[in-house]
Order: C-alpha cells, then sequence, then structure tokens
C-alpha cells in the first residue's frame, strides 16, 4: 500500500513538473482578445495630463485609461495586444523615442531610441523590427532596421528631400509586401522618386515601380489597396505656391489597377471638395475620404460614386475592425471621439474630451 501511495506521489510530481514546463514554453494569453479593442490619445485639460485610453469595440465604450507623460502621434497595435508608440517630433524638436504599451501589464517602458530623429512608422517581422525615420526639414527619410533585442542592424534610405506619410502605407497581404509613395516630388519624369516602392520586410530588399504622378498631380496624400478589385485608391496632395499665388487643386480619387498601375478611373468628389487621408473597408467596398478635415465623403466602391457627405471635421481616423471607423473630430465646435458603424454609416458612440491620435493595425509578418 505504501509503495502505491509513494508511486502516486511520484506520477504528481512529474506531472506538475511536465504541465509547468510546459506552461512556461508557451506565452501566456491575454485575458481578453486583443482585435476587439482600439487605443486613442487624450487630453485631460483639466488635469494638464496626457492619457491612452482602451477603446472596447464590442461594448462600444472605454474601458481604461493609461496615464503618460508623451503625446504619442503614432499608435500601431499588433495583433497580441501589445501597442507600439512613437514621438515623431515635440513641440521644440523631432525626436527618437519609440515606446511599447505592453497588453500584459498596462504599462508603458522604453523599446529604442532611433538613430536619425523623426520616428513615426513601427513596423515588424518574427525577429526584427522596421522603423520610418527622417522627412521634412528632419532629414533624409529612411528605414532603420533593428533586431527585437533593439540592437541596429541597417538603414535603407528612400528619399533625400521628400518625405512619407503613414496615411500612404498599404500591406499587400497576398505577396507579403509594403507598398508606399513619396511626397515631394521633383518634376523630372525619370526622377528615382517619381513612382511607388516595395519593400520585403523578411529581405530588407526595396523595389522601385515608376509612375508618372506629375501627369495629373503632385504627389500622393494617402492610399488604400483593395485585394478583392485588385485596385489601389489615390488621394492626391494638394500643392500651393503662395509666392507666385499659384494653386494645384485636385478633387479627384484616382483608381489604378493593381499590381500593374494602370489608369482605370478617376472619381470626382466635387468642387470644393479636396480629398486628403483615405480608408478603404474591404468587408463593406467603402472608401472613406477625409477632406482635409473639412468634412467626410463616402464612395461605393462597385459604382465608385459619391453617395454619403457627412460635415465632420476629422483630425485621425483609422479602421479598426468590425466594420467600424474610429474617429477623433471636431463636432459642434467640440472635439470627441466617434466609433462610427461602417455597415450603416450612422455614428454608433460618442465621447466628448480632446482626442488625438488613433491606433492602427501594425504592419507585420509575425
Amino acid at each position: 500500500m505504501k509503495n502505491i501511495n509513494f508511486l502516486k506521489v511520484i506520477l504528481l510530481v512529474m506531472s506538475t513538473a511536465i504541465c509547468l514546463s510546459g506552461c512556461q514554453s508557451r506565452p501566456s494569453r491575454l485575458p481578453y482578445d486583443p482585435s476587439n479593442y482600439a487605443y486613442v490619445m487624450r487630453y485631460d485639460d483639466a488635469k494638464n495630463k496626457y492619457y491612452i485610453d482602451r477603446v472596447n469595440l464590442i461594448f462600444n465604450k472605454i474601458e481604461h485609461e493609461i496615464p503618460t507623460r508623451k503625446c504619442y502621434q503614432f499608435l500601431y497595435l499588433h495583433r497580441n495586444g501589445d501597442l507600439y508608440l512613437s514621438y515623431y517630433r515635440s513641440d521644440v524638436d523631432f525626436e527618437r523615442d519609440v515606446d511599447i504599451l505592453r497588453a500584459k501589464k498596462n504599462q508603458i517602458r522604453g523599446l529604442l531610441d532611433t538613430r536619425e530623429v523623426g520616428a513615426s512608422q513601427v513596423m515588424s517581422t518574427k525577429d526584427r523590427f522596421y522603423i520610418l525615420v527622417g522627412g521634412g526639414s528632419s532629414g533624409p527619410t529612411s528605414f532603420e532596421v533593428y533586431k527585437k533585442t533593439g540592437k541596429f542592424m541597417k538603414s535603407i534610405q528612400i528619399d533625400d528631400d521628400g518625405f512619407l506619410d503613414e496615411n500612404t502605407f498599404c500591406w499587400d497581404s497576398k505577396r507579403k509586401l509594403l507598398l508606399f509613395a513619396t511626397q515631394e516630388f521633383t518634376k523630372k519624369v525619370d526622377d528615382m522618386h517619381n513612382g511607388f516602392f516595395f519593400l520585403n520586410l523578411m529581405t530588407s530588399s526595396l523595389k522601385k515601380e515608376p509612375f508618372n504622378f506629375d501627369r495629373e498631380f503632385d504627389s500622393v496624400a494617402g492610399m488604400a489597396i483593395s485585394r478583392k478589385e485588385n485596385k489601389l485608391y489615390i488621394s492626391p496632395l494638394m500643392s500651393a505656391n503662395l509666392k507666385k499665388e499659384t494653386k494645384k487643386i485636385n478633387n479627384y480619387i484616382y483608381v489604378l489597377s493593381y499590381p500593374e498601375f494602370r489608369f482605370l478611373n478617376k472619381i470626382s468628389v466635387g468642387e470644393n471638395h479636396y480629398p486628403q487621408d483615405i480608408v478603404y473597408l474591404e468587408s463593406v467596398s467603402k472608401l472613406y475620404v477625409n477632406e482635409r478635415g473639412l468634412g467626410l465623403s463616402v464612395i461605393d466602391g462597385k459604382t465608385e460614386k459619391v453617395v454619403k457627405r457627412f460635415p465632420i471635421h476629422i483630425v485621425r481616423f483609422s479602421n479598426v475592425g468590425h466594420n467600424k471607423i474610429l474617429m477623433s473630430v471636431i463636432q459642434d465646435h467640440k472635439p470627441k471621439l466617434l466609433i462610427w458603424d461602417a455597415k450603416t454609416d450612422r455614428i454608433i458612440k460618442s465621447f466628448d474630451g480632446n482626442y488625438g491620435p488613433v491606433s492602427k493595425p501594425m504592419l507585420s509578418t509575425d
């Protein structure tokens, strides 16, 4: 009898050890589904403090606020729930900070400091990070590549005097390529920056696809891709020369075939409507156009016509999944956060507060 009890104890210890070993080898799961949440920056005027609010997209409510000393300009949500934060510039100068909000602990910590200033877009693979740096007056635009340990690997230079905007990034999930276009193109047809770029995140290889933007417009303000229709939607960048009092205004959304980049159509947004940022929802086949903060236009992807307009001053907006768009806006002269239903084109929920950048799904292969 003693031998049997002793054997039971041995088996219990062994099974416990195996269980613990297995638990340690597997990453612990979050108590919630990360895909059901989004994040937004908020400034509390009364407290003079910044917060990152976590938004529940299922119950359409704000569940948690995380205090922060920084006003992050870019928020990228990884599918594992971690939120990557970049601090492009302060009131004084361009910055190098890239931080992370760990979902398990709801705590923000420093991830790395880039070599060049002007850190913005953050992307990742299984073993490395890609950080977009520079642009505009802060120097050449490039991607800095880091190991997940934070060790610098190399820099991939894109443009000497132009810059990239996060609204011009498109992820080709089928080909596992990042598609983007630079702003501030020169007017030379054969200029190396007058076209599209493909970046392979797995190999760090960069490929250029020539395209003469000057035929229709100066540069690109926003892009969106439809893999169902194999189309690329482009919002042009409106440019102006104040000294000569000349302005190049474009009221169209351009449609190209993808990946061939053949011109297919241009969609009139209407007189006195100037497209800027665009968001495409494949699930409802709709293109949402931020008209330089002056209004919101909805384009039917099938008919390629504007079907609705809304007098909403959009600060930032993002497709956060569940057929919803998260918008920080100015409405009725008041700053607000809106949860927008793309199926019905109605506001599901409105929150008063001084809201700013909203989270975007992180472009990643891991």
